[in-house]
């Protein structure tokens, strides 16, 4: 076989099984999607045999073919598959997977890969995982990822490992990442998410949503939680600036009202030079008296800026309040960074609202199933 193939010569329900145990026959950590995996790994080699597809909408598996394949799982499986008539992928899954391990662990046997070694996992017979299966795949994996041939066996292979969260078995950290990029609108590894999902609909009587992802409820309450408190971090922040212009267009109004200068203070100055325009321009804090309260205004200084320290008659520019002038020139903007921080307020509020819709409206936490591409 090729070095695009799965090697040994394995079929992919077979593969996926040996894969799914460490070199020493234990059985990995997640078990419980093994079932649904090898049940998943049927359907893929009858797609590939062009013996089955997804309709139009991608809700359902047709027969496209009822030709024998000349392999007598995948035979039995499609034979099913024509006197039942159309089902989900999912609903598949939990139709005839159950019963496609014990053929497949027969015919482990019978090619003297392995027997079963109850509750451990399986005892290898005169089969080296690691030299066997695991390092060719990976390499053959890697060269089909490298060279952009993602229709290779070798990559439907690792895809549905990637939506059983198994791609560590045969992949290096870069395969691993693009793995799990092309299993996140696969067909076969959607179907494989959402299995627990569907088994829970069945035990409740709610099958209606077939393609409900497994996530559990409170991860999506968790995420409800991040988005409602990123909108309240938008709205203190865009309130908190509202009100802080607000005073000051406040402070600035009755400074014009009063129709005569008050003396400020220079209690901070920051000085910034723009080599295109070829100017300095100063940031400085203002502390002034009115009405008997202290205000304070940071202003940015156009024209002559006087020093830290130093002290200047204000008024304000009755056709614009939010304007100083003073006799050392002319302050613009006394709260400068008011729009800016109202803008990332309202961003802020504008993500999480979308966030939280996003989860709120039906299905809209799990993935969607697109149409399957040719491989």
């Amino acid at each position: 076989m090729s070095h695009r193939g799965v090697v040994p010569d394995l079929t992919l329900p077979e593969a996926v099984f040996v894969l799914a145990h460490s070199p020493s026959g234990q059985r990995d950590p997640v078990w419980s999607i093994v079932e649904p995996l090898v049940g998943a790994a049927v359907l893929a080699e009858l797609y590939l045999a062009e013996r089955i597809e997804l309709d139009q909408d991608g809700v359902s598996v047709l027969v496209r073919s009822p030709m024998a394949t000349g392999d007598a799982l995948l035979d039995g499986v499609l034979a099913r598959m024509v006197d039942s008539g159309a089902h989900s992928p999912v609903e598949w899954l939990a139709e005839f997977a159950p019963s496609v391990i014990a053929d497949v662990v027969e015919r482990l046997r019978d090619r003297e890969v392995c027997e079963p070694d109850e509750p451990r996992g399986v005892r290898w017979l005169r089969f080296d995982v690691e030299n066997d299966i695991r390092r060719p795949t990976r390499e053959a994996l890697a060269a089909s990822l490298h060279d952009g041939d993602e229709h290779a066996r070798v990559v439907v292979l690792g895809v549905l490992l990637a939506g059983a969260g198994l791609e560590r078995t045969v992949a290096s950290f870069g395969a691993k990442r693009r793995l799990r990029e092309l299993a996140a609108d696969d067909w076969l590894a959607v179907s494989l998410r959402s299995y627990a999902g569907y088994l829970g609909h069945v035990a409740r009587g709610t099958t209606g949503r077939a393609y409900t992802t497994g996530e559990p409820a409170v991860s999506r309450r968790r995420r409800l939680v991040y988005w409602a408190a990123l909108i309240l971090v938008g709205v203190g922040i865009a309130g908190v600036s509202l009100l802080r212009q607000s005073h000051h267009d406040a402070n600035a109004k009755a400074l014009s009202d009063r129709g005569e200068p008050v003396m400020a203070n220079v209690v901070d100055r920051t000085d910034k030079y723009h080599r295109k325009e070829k100017v300095t321009r100063s940031k400085l804090t203002l502390t002034y008296w009115y009405a008997d309260k202290p205000h304070r205004a940071t202003v940015a200084c156009m024209r002559t800026c006087p020093a830290e320290g130093d002290r200047t008659r204000i008024m304000v520019d009755a056709s614009q309040p939010r304007v100083f002038l003073t006799e050392w020139g002319e302050f613009t903007d006394a709260s400068p960074d008011g729009d800016m921080m109202i803008l990332v307020g309202g961003a802020a509020i504008t993500v999480g609202l979308m966030g939280a819709a996003t989860l709120l409206m039906p299905g809209g936490s799990g993935p969607r199933l697109s149409h399957p591409r040719r491989r």
